[in-house]
């Protein structure tokens, strides 16, 4: 159209042209329809106006299974509505082109055999455990059907006909419930604890053990206080309260002021062991290793200087190698137990009497009092005893 109205007035000759200066020259409009353009608008505007329909769901009420039916859902048909606007795309008048919609019905679910399938469900009951490594409890939720039919939601089954089955995502609304009746800052590691849930759930089981988190806390810094007395205090290596604390200058405390203190779980990160724990007495100079709650095994150790301490708290087998290399000292540390990182790069734990370079053993005449840089020396044979018997996980406490 555009084109045309242009070449008005300079077609023809120069007649023809002094005419058109002196007389009004009408152009007539002429109209196109872009295919594309139109589908695109529909397609962006489906997504504003199409709703899926509800499916059915599940729900207990006093105690009993009923079905909710589902609602009917709503879709634009976008090649009927555009055929409707290439129609109309010939006449210059303003039209209002309704949109066509399709209907979507929800599954139709027969209640009788939805309502078998979910009390069959129902019946079954599974109990959640989590250890407390700090207090040294089994914390145990028995969950049954109450808890167990907000978990239930259909799914197609052979055909059309839906059937009941277990939303595992369901389970994480049980486990903030649980979290919030604990009331103390503790929970779960929700992605882990849902899918361990789920698959002893589905696979019958009726118990399953979950990992209980710690939160990380505060700390208001007291007259005396120092960043190793603080880190004594909450049984956590200084290096570690360091490294959550780097906005202050920890040498230079003032009274207070509020320090960061790491979860536990830092400390603590694997699944503990059943039935298996160490314990390390900094005042007596020994190691004690417990099974099935009796004492297996009492060895003279010894532990860090005054200047190199072993940290005081609550750890676990980490990491365990069969000769491990200090390079700062230029020693080997036959089975080492690795037990917590005390800052950076350095690991502290249970190993052998060490080696250095030039095969001399170290502290030999030192077991019974403190002689490392901060780690548990074990007499020769004991080490390899505790290395064999000890795996990732097991607890140790260190006192």
């Amino acid at each position: 159209m555009v084109q045309i109205a242009l070449h008005v007035g300079r077609d023809g000759d120069w007649q023809e042209q002094l005419q058109v200066w002196l007389n009004y020259h009408n152009v007539n409009p002429s109209y196109g329809f872009d295919d594309s353009k139109a589908r695109s608008l529909l397609v962006d505007l489906s997504t504003e106006v199409s709703y899926a329909a509800e499916q059915p769901t599940i729900q207990l009420e006093a105690g009993n299974v009923v079905v909710i039916p589902g609602a009917p859902g709503l879709s634009l048909d976008i090649d009927d509505t555009l055929d409707r606007l290439r129609a109309a795309s010939s006449t210059a008048y303003n039209l209002e082109i309704p949109l066509i919609m399709q209907v979507i019905e929800p599954t139709k679910a027969d209640t009788g055999v939805i309502t078998e399938q979910a009390e069959r469900i129902l019946q079954r009951q599974i109990t959640i455990t989590a250890y407390d490594v700090l207090t040294e409890q089994t914390l145990a939720w028995l969950l049954d059907r109450d808890e167990i039919a907000s978990w239930l939601y259909m799914v197609p089954g052979e055909g059309t006909a839906p059937q009941v089955s277990v939303n595992k995502h369901n389970i994480h609304d049980t486990l903030v419930q649980l979290t919030e009746l604990m009331g103390d800052g503790r929970g779960f590691r929700y992605d882990e604890a849902e899918q361990q849930i789920w698959e002893a759930f589905m696979s019958e089981q009726d118990t399953v053990n979950v990992y209980l988190t710690h939160p990380e806390r505060t700390y208001a810094v007291q007259p005396g206080d120092t960043l190793t007395r603080i880190a004594v205090r909450f049984g956590m290596p200084p290096g570690r309260v360091a490294e959550v604390n780097r906005d202050i200058d920890i040498d230079h405390l003032s009274i207070g002021q509020i320090i960061r203190v790491p979860s536990q779980d830092i400390l603590t990160p694997y699944m503990a062991v059943s039935g298996k724990k160490i314990v390390v007495s900094l005042a007596e100079q020994r190691v004690r290793v417990y099974e099935n709650g009796g004492l297996r095994w009492d060895w003279i150790t010894s532990t860090g200087l005054s200047d190199s301490p072993t940290a005081n708290g609550v750890f676990q087998v980490i990491e365990k190698v069969d000769r491990a290399y200090a390079s700062q000292w230029d020693l080997w540390m036959p089975y080492f137990i690795g037990v917590y990182e005390a800052g950076g790069t350095i690991v502290n734990g249970f190993h052998e009497l060490p080696i250095l370079a030039n095969g001399q053993r170290l502290w030999a005449g030192s077991l019974g009092r403190p002689a490392s840089f901060g780690c548990i020396i074990l007499g020769i044979p004991e080490a390899e005893t505790l290395y064999n018997w000890a795996e990732t996980g097991v607890v140790v406490v260190i006192q």
